[in-house]
């Protein structure tokens, strides 16, 4: 038997921006080699910046993308395999976390994969005014966040060691 624990709430504030709150068709200036000027491409993203640090102020927050499995499946065509996704639902894939379908009214969402490899900054004055015109947004609960970000932070701290282990 399985239970039923929230992975979501609604947020609507465009004040109260928090770790693992998930940000919709968020627009990123990106330049492109060769270029001068920026391309705005929009994005869902996904807030990894600590909420303490939100709170105390810091003038760049970090964010990483949140792609729908049909869209992780057009660039790499394994996600669309069940080895792949049962793959990514144990952790084995490195730099890739799956986060579980919302079903609260008006902020349907089918399942979806965080990428670690891919971090956005913002500043903080642009994401706050991004705020103040998107609508309601989704947050993951705790323990969901926690998990997250240990997830984000375990990609980051893994240490390649000079010889492997002599098991022989």
């Amino acid at each position: 038997m399985t239970s039923s624990w929230p992975w979501y709430e609604a947020v609507s504030s465009p004040t109260d921006l928090q770790q693992c709150d998930i940000l919709e068709a968020v627009g990123v200036p990106e330049l492109s080699l060769g270029s001068s000027t920026a391309v705005e491409r929009e994005y869902s993203l996904v807030t990894m910046t600590q909420s303490c640090d939100i709170e105390d102020n810091i003038q760049q927050l970090i964010f990483c993308p949140v792609w729908t499995q049909a869209e992780m499946a057009r660039f790499e065509p394994r996600f669309d395999t069940n080895d792949y996704k049962q793959k990514l639902r144990k952790g084995y894939l490195i730099g890739f976390h799956p986060i579980s379908r919302s079903n609260l009214p008006g902020l349907e969402r089918p399942w979806r994969i965080v990428q670690f490899q891919r971090i956005i900054e913002i500043k903080r004055d642009d994401v706050f005014g991004q705020l103040r015109r998107m609508g309601p947004r989704l947050r993951l609960l705790s323990p969901y966040r926690e998990h997250l970000a240990q997830q984000f932070a375990r990609f980051f701290m893994r240490v390649g060691l000079p010889v492997p282990v002599d098991m022989s």
